[in-house]
């Protein structure tokens, strides 16, 4: 129970800080070095870059902190994986599901991102666990 209890602590925590390197190189990118400028332009490459580095980076620490996974032998499988969690955390929890909470069912934006996030973690935490960053030599050994 320890253990688990300190995997997500550790998931938690990755997401968090992930989140941070997002915000802040997004940050660093229009304010900084000017990206605010047209919408579709320059601001929608700050956002995928940020975006971008920050998923590098927690497909990094959840791979290898997280979930202890240091063989590379998995390391395409598991990026693909992660990659398209992220892309459809996007898609489906940020458009279909919050714009259904906010929208349709009248829900306030504070509690429908509260509600999104939430949800978000506790799936995206068991599709890592058991699909994405799964031991297979493990499972093999269990059999």
């Amino acid at each position: 129970m320890e253990k688990l209890n300190t995997e997500i602590t550790r998931f938690l925590l990755v997401g968090g800080s992930a989140f941070i390197v997002d915000f802040l190189i997004l940050n660093f990118l229009v304010y900084m070095l000017g990206f605010q400028t047209r919408l579709f332009g320059y601001i929608l490459v700050a956002n995928v870059t940020s975006a971008a580095v920050a998923v590098l980076y927690g497909f990094i620490l959840q791979k290898k902190w997280t979930f202890k996974r240091v063989q590379n032998n998995d390391i395409r499988r598991e990026f693909i994986g992660f990659a398209s969690l992220q892309v459809f955390n996007i898609v489906f929890y940020n458009v279909l599901v919050f714009n259904i909470l906010n929208e349709t069912l009248r829900v306030p934006i504070p509690v429908s991102k509260i509600i999104v996030a939430c949800s978000q973690a506790i799936t995206s935490y068991m599709i890592m666990r058991h699909i994405i960053f799964v031991n297979k030599q493990a499972l093999t050994d269990q059999t």
